[in-house]
């Protein structure tokens, strides 16, 4: 359920770290749909999908996508709020920067890209509440099963 980590290691000549190793912060398993906008090279227009969220900390998610991404292409997310009950005042939607760190083709036309959020949402006290409610909504859904 849980990959915890650290942060991501200087570069040396040693053996890179699993992936799991280099989390900066832990993520939990908590699935549920976004909307990402794709930047698209100048002249293009940019694309608009839909993803599923499969794991999410507050610096950043893996989703799966039915649109290949490319490593560092930047995209905009707008991460959805509605499982928040309503006393906790959050916004609709959080809308942000992310970067995509790797993307790999799962199967049936489908990838699984890895996302780096950028400052507007790490930096934000209310997004960071945000993902500690689905650290504990994720925690009870675990409880609950075993």
């Amino acid at each position: 359920m849980v990959l915890r980590g650290a942060a991501e290691p200087e570069e040396s000549e040693e053996a890179p770290m699993p992936l799991h190793e280099r989390r900066e912060a832990e993520r939990y398993t908590i699935t549920f749909k976004l909307s990402m906008t794709v930047d698209a090279p100048e002249g293009e227009l940019s694309s608009i999908s839909s993803a599923e969220i499969l794991n999410i900390s507050h610096v950043g998610a893996l989703v799966e996508t039915s649109q290949p991404l490319l490593p560092s292409q930047l995209i905009t997310v707008a991460i959805p709020t509605d499982q928040c009950p309503e006393e906790m005042s959050m916004p609709r939607a959080f809308v942000g920067r992310a970067v995509v760190m790797r993307c790999e083709r799962f199967g049936g036309g489908r990838y699984l890209a890895a996302l780096r959020f950028g400052e507007s949402l790490t930096q934000s006290m209310a997004f960071i509440m945000f993902t500690e409610f689905l650290q504990s909504t994720a925690l009870t859904n675990w409880l609950l099963t075993q």
